[in-house]
């Protein structure tokens, strides 16, 4: 998205990205640990605020947490309350999209005015995209969960063997990392 958007619009892209990652994995801190790292870089290469342009992406990462069927509050929202996942998300829909399209606004105001010309963006490869919108397709589709999750696992791991983006054992210790963190 930074790539093909103005530059002064780079945090007003950060907040969007966070919105959709958010949605797509159902965690806002796990949102929050993996766009934070752009944040800050797009701060740094921009002139934008270190504060507005993390803020950004914990603005989005609460919005789309908000949303996501994957979400443990959710699930555990809708069965300790027996209602439906797709009844929560209408009602929080309702009060969160007006909520995330004032701060996009604000966000964009205040980036239009900052003066920035030109961010350089890294390399990437849209492939990576497909686990997240796997498992938001599927969230959305009312599919098992662990089935969701899995496809995402398992489409993550053949997308980034196939891209050589990682190798099999720098993946298996990634793995092993998450596991023991986890733990």
């Amino acid at each position: 998205l930074l790539s093909v958007t103005p530059s002064w619009a780079a945090v007003a892209v950060l907040f969007v990205a966070a919105c959709f990652v958010s949605i797509a994995m159902g965690t806002s801190v796990g949102t929050i640990t993996l766009i934070t790292p752009i944040a800050v870089a797009v701060a740094k290469v921009s002139g934008f605020s270190m504060p507005l342009c993390i803020g950004s992406v914990m603005g989005g990462a609460m919005f789309g947490d908000n949303l996501s069927f994957i979400s443990d509050t959710t699930i555990a929202a809708c069965n300790s309350q027996g209602c439906q996942m797709k009844d929560k998300f209408r009602a929080n829909f309702k009060i969160a999209l007006p909520a995330a399209l004032v701060t996009l606004v604000i966000i964009l105001v205040m980036s239009f005015s900052s003066g920035i010309e030109q961010i350089e963006c890294p390399d990437y490869n849209l492939m990576l995209l497909i686990p997240y919108v796997l498992v938001l397709i599927g969230g959305i589709a009312g599919i098992n969960l662990f089935a969701v999750l899995l496809v995402g696992i398992i489409s993550g791991i053949i997308i980034t063997l196939a891209t050589g983006t990682t190798d099999a054992m720098s993946m298996l210790g990634s793995m092993g990392s998450g596991a023991s963190g986890m733990f």
